[in-house]
């Protein structure tokens, strides 16, 4: 389903302290581009880096370079994934940036509409369906704990993940529509 239409589960995308003790950065982005199959461009909507554009270096994992087939094939396949859908970045705190200047994260999409949503991990996706292997690098995150989907709900105003360490706010029907009127504008 194509949340651009509805009303969209919006993320609080703050530095907040999650039940570990330890801080999440996430942000609310949409997809400006997808570069190759483990990096694209993002303009963040709230949040980190809020109307800015700039490149997200998917965390822990590694495409084939763009020189070979295979890298064509898994930035296909990366557009096809993302296109239409809002994303959800959980940012590295350990660096977040990596040696190119890129933001590492776990990207995730938000998909479901009425008071259920799935949040859906492409960095674990990318691997599962063969485009993309695991690489641990020096950063927060432990791809061995990461979930593929996460189901969420809204029935009440502040839901946590822990799976993710995310903290969700549902925004109210006004708020969300004052995201819509700014793309519709646009």
């Amino acid at each position: 389903m194509n949340l651009r239409y509805s009303i969209p589960l919006l993320i609080l995308p703050l530095l907040i302290p999650n039940v570990y003790g330890e801080a999440s950065i996430v942000s609310l982005v949409e997809l400006i581009r997808v570069v190759d199959g483990d990096t694209i461009i993002v303009k963040g909507m709230e949040g980190f880096r809020a109307g800015e554009e700039f490149r997200v270096r998917l965390a822990d994992i590694n495409a084939p370079e763009m020189d070979t087939p295979e890298g064509r094939i898994a930035k296909d396949r990366l557009t096809d994934m993302l296109r239409g859908k809002y994303l959800v970045l959980d940012i590295d705190t350990k660096y977040i940036y990596d040696r190119y200047g890129r933001v590492v994260a776990v990207v995730y999409t938000v998909d479901g509409s009425d008071g259920m949503y799935t949040l859906t991990n492409m960095n674990m996706l990318l691997v599962e369906e063969g485009y993309a292997t695991y690489r641990d690098y020096d950063n927060s995150f432990n791809p061995s704990s990461w979930s593929l989907r996460i189901e969420c709900n809204d029935d009440s105003q502040i839901r946590c993940i822990t799976e993710v360490h995310i903290p969700i706010l549902v925004l109210t029907i006004l708020a969300s529509a004052s995201i819509l009127i700014r793309r519709l504008i646009r």
